[in-house]
């Protein structure tokens, strides 16, 4: 599974700057009610450390989410040194959006315009 590395905090195809698939570990946790999480491990060579910065983004190639990486760390393990990155999800309007027909106004009263969007809101 490949994971993408973009230079801002929401991913565009002319901000990735690199793809991975090599990696020690990986655990991705979305949650549907709180922010996810993300935690990477990789080796922590000279351009990994310059690829890897808070504020950049992460994604994954088989799925929508994207983390906003907030913590980096290097940590010895196995007698080698290992990057350490800890993401969080970014969940923000762009992704929680409801998208409505669009609606003509030109023709209409105002009472027959809001009859039209009220027809759109869930009844409670």
């Amino acid at each position: 599974m490949d994971i993408s590395v973009y230079n801002n905090p929401y991913p565009t195809e002319a901000s990735k700057i690199a793809v991975f698939n090599s990696y020690s570990s990986l655990t991705w946790c979305e949650r549907y009610n709180e922010i996810g999480a993300l935690d990477l491990e990789i080796d922590a060579t000279e351009e990994n450390i310059k690829t890897f910065q808070k504020g950049f983004c992460i994604t994954r190639d088989d799925d929508d989410s994207f983390f906003v990486i907030t913590q980096l760390a290097i940590e010895t393990k196995d007698n080698n040194l290992k990057l350490i990155i800890g993401a969080v999800e970014s969940k923000n309007y762009l992704t929680q959006r409801i998208i409505l027909d669009y609606i003509s106004i030109t023709d209409k009263t105002l009472e027959e315009y809001l009859e039209t969007l009220f027809a759109f809101l869930p009844v409670s």
